[in-house]
């Protein structure tokens, strides 16, 4: 994932190399009139009455999934509107796999949501004649946080780090294990959990722990059975909590965190 460059306020894109959406007005451009679900998600809530007496109980935690949809006008050169078109329904093609959604603030802030199109829709009308089509997108992502990458950490064994989270929820880090180890954890200390993996790893070899989905991959092949101590924890809101990692055997080529900060 390489983040967009050039992004202005109030500018989104779709996937890395994207069509740009809310640009200067050259032809062709994308005028997005209204895009919802961008702010905070539904939470889940669970309220009922408690029979006998007034009052009942009321939990609220989880979010579910967000539904990004966004509206606007097309406005291109009528001998080409169909060619951009065809672009843009590319771009939003329905394939089941994450892409970020880019997207900046007011402040210039560059922000993205993980999520899977489900594709964009528009008329074939005869505003096309005059190189307009109102279009619309959705996109479904089953993370609901709102991310800014932390710059990746290389890590030294036995040495602690403290990633940083200013957002208002928490976040997971992925760690990159490069090279031969046999036992290898990944403790937050101020919150006392450790993941441990068991493996003779050799040299060459590529693990990736993602705390989110609490899986491992060695070498781009599912493998979570190596999961030996299981204690996943996150990265709070607000941050501050040191972080460390431990080997035996190897050392390793390299260990690379890689960190978010998250919003809903």
């Amino acid at each position: 994932m390489a983040a967009p460059t050039g992004m202005g306020p109030y500018e989104y894109q779709f996937k890395d190399s994207g069509f740009r959406l809310n640009t200067n007005p050259s032809l062709p451009f994308v005028d997005l009139y209204d895009i919802k679900g961008l702010d905070t998600p539904q939470f889940e809530a669970n309220i009922d009455s408690i029979s006998g007496q007034h009052g009942g109980t009321v939990n609220v935690a989880f979010m579910p999934h967000r539904l990004i949809v966004g509206e606007g006008i097309l406005f291109a050169s009528p001998n080409t509107i169909d060619a951009t078109l065809n672009t843009l329904v590319s771009n939003f093609l329905p394939d089941n796999t994450e892409y970020p959604f880019w997207f900046t603030e007011s402040d210039g802030t560059l922000r993205y949501c993980f999520g899977k199109s489900l594709g964009l829709r528009h008329n074939l009308d005869r505003g096309r004649s005059r190189g307009e089509s109102p279009l619309q997108f959705q996109i479904a992502c089953q993370d609901p946080r709102k991310y800014v990458d932390n710059a990746d950490q290389a890590m030294v064994a036995n040495t602690n780090y403290t990633p940083a989270n200013a957002g208002n929820v928490e976040t997971y880090p992925i760690f990159t294990v490069t090279g031969a180890w046999s036992t290898i954890s990944f403790t937050n200390n101020t919150q006392a959990k450790t993941v441990t993996l068991t493996r003779a790893s050799v040299a060459g070899d590529v693990v990736v722990v993602d705390f989110r989905k609490r899986s491992v991959r060695v070498n781009g092949i599912l493998m979570s059975s190596i999961v030996t101590a299981g204690g996943w924890w996150a990265i709070p809101a607000g941050g501050g909590q040191t972080v460390k990692y431990t080997v035996t055997d190897g050392p390793p080529t390299s260990v690379v965190m890689a960190t978010k900060q998250g919003w809903v």
